[in-house]
């Protein structure tokens, strides 16, 4: 509709700045108009002569001295057009031109510079003698008679007599450009071209238009869409339809397992760029009200983008309790003794797990992506006993991790967590990669309960 009515503006606004074209329209009679039938056959092939001459060089050039117009010759060549007809005898002249009174001069000054080739000395002689007033007070049939009769004295034929039998008048409308007609055009034109942008991006379109698309191709139901843009942490208790977005999203996520529990849950991105940080910040933000205690744990050592979001860079988290230790060609695979957990000589308690949290909101605590930048190597015992620490004091975990087909951590988390959810950007992630990372999590026999779209 928007290409449709671009396009009618469009063609209207050009239509508009051309300049008009009038014409001029002018009848002329070949012969009389009652004679015998060899008179009529003659002047109905003089018809066509008339025709020819009446764009011809000397005829124009006369016209224009006559008509006084300023018309250069090879223009008014192009503008003039005229077509007889063997039956009717009648020759008519179009004129074409910018001014409507001019081209009306034009025409009618063609029309007497034919009849005045049709004209010969006798012709004038025979005219001289209609005007006498003896027979000018004649009758019409009556004069008709003595004008042939004086022909047949004279020895001429009034087969190539000319009559102008409907003068040309200034127009009140141009003929060109007809507005309506491309206005009704540029609005095709529009629709066309837009239906064709439509089609060729749907064809060439990497990712997917809407979520209804996310469900027959990969398996994974949608579980709902929030807004891309600017992040802003929702606040529960304020309304607001991204609250409400979230809060929707909440209550699926927690519906989706079929009457068992999600105390811990991850939330990856398609691709790099999915901005799976924000939706998992927001979705711990809009759990934790009421008397649910929720952690957010930024397991994206590389990005960080929940620590960067929320102003944490520079405190001890993630990297900071697993040690620091750096996924490089040096390192040995993490086991338990990599964990940032020491026992007592009595109690054999892990490590207080506080200094590495902050308190966000009312019943949301974070704990950042750590000190640390780069992936952090962790195996799955260590995940576990981390989640398990965490759900102590808390009732949800938040888990926010790379996409499953960068890093192998993500794999993990996967693998432990309650549920997991995908988040997938409009027409930007590309479905090969949304393919190749639902692949990944089903190797990892990842409980992957759906997927989020970012309208």
């Amino acid at each position: 509709m928007l290409g449709a009515l671009l396009g009618a503006l469009a063609a209207r606004y050009a239509a508009s700045q051309m300049t008009p074209t009038y014409e001029g329209v002018v009848a002329v009679l070949a012969g009389p108009i009652n004679a015998d039938y060899d008179t009529q056959r003659a002047a109905g092939n003089l018809a066509r002569t008339y025709a020819g001459l009446a764009t011809s060089g000397p005829v124009l050039e006369r016209t224009v001295k006559s008509a006084r117009a300023s018309v250069p010759l090879t223009e008014l060549r192009n503008n003039v057009s005229a077509t007889s007809n063997d039956v009717t005898r009648i020759v008519t002249i179009r004129v074409k031109d910018s001014e409507p009174a001019r081209v009306a001069d034009i025409a009618n000054a063609l029309a007497q510079q034919l009849i005045r080739l049709g004209k010969t000395n006798n012709s004038a002689r025979i005219e001289r003698l209609m005007e006498t007033p003896a027979i000018a007070g004649l009758g019409a049939a009556q004069g008709e008679d003595v004008r042939v009769a004086a022909t047949q004295l004279f020895g001429e034929s009034t087969a190539g007599r000319l009559t102008v039998v409907d003068p040309a008048l200034p127009p009140e409308e141009p003929i060109a450009p007809r507005i309506s007609l491309i206005t009704l055009m540029g609005l095709f034109g529009g629709l066309l071209a837009a239906g064709l942008v439509v089609v060729l991006r749907s064809s060439i379109a990497k990712g997917f238009e809407s979520e209804d698309e996310l469900i027959a191709p990969n398996g994974a139901r949608s579980l709902g869409a929030v807004p891309s843009g600017r992040f802003k942490l929702i606040d529960p208790a304020t309304p607001s339809r991204l609250a409400r977005d979230y809060r929707m999203l909440g209550a699926k996520i927690n519906f989706s397992a079929n009457g068992r529990p999600i105390r811990s849950v991850l939330v990856t991105g398609a691709d790099d760029g999915a901005g799976s940080g924000a939706v998992a910040a927001n979705i711990a933000a809009a759990q934790a009200s009421g008397h649910t205690r929720v952690t957010l744990l930024d397991a994206n050592g590389t990005k960080g983008e929940i620590t960067k979001l929320l102003k944490l860079q520079g405190r001890p988290g993630y990297a900071d309790f697993f040690g620091g230790r750096q996924n490089d060609d040096t390192a040995s695979p993490a086991g338990a003794e990599d964990l940032a957990w020491s026992e007592s000589d009595n109690a054999g308690e892990p490590t207080e797990i506080e200094p590495y949290r902050v308190a966000q909101t009312t019943g949301l605590m974070v704990m950042p992506s750590g000190s640390k930048s780069g992936p952090t190597v962790i195996d799955i015992e260590g995940a576990q006993r981390l989640i398990a620490r965490l759900q102590e004091d808390t009732d949800l975990v938040v888990i926010n991790a790379p996409p499953a087909d960068r890093e192998s951590s993500t794999l993990i988390w996967a693998s432990v967590a309650d549920a997991t959810v995908v988040v997938i950007r409009r027409r930007k992630s590309p479905r090969e990669r949304i393919r190749r990372v639902l692949n990944s999590l089903s190797v990892a026999d990842a409980n992957v309960i759906g997927t989020v779209f970012k309208r």
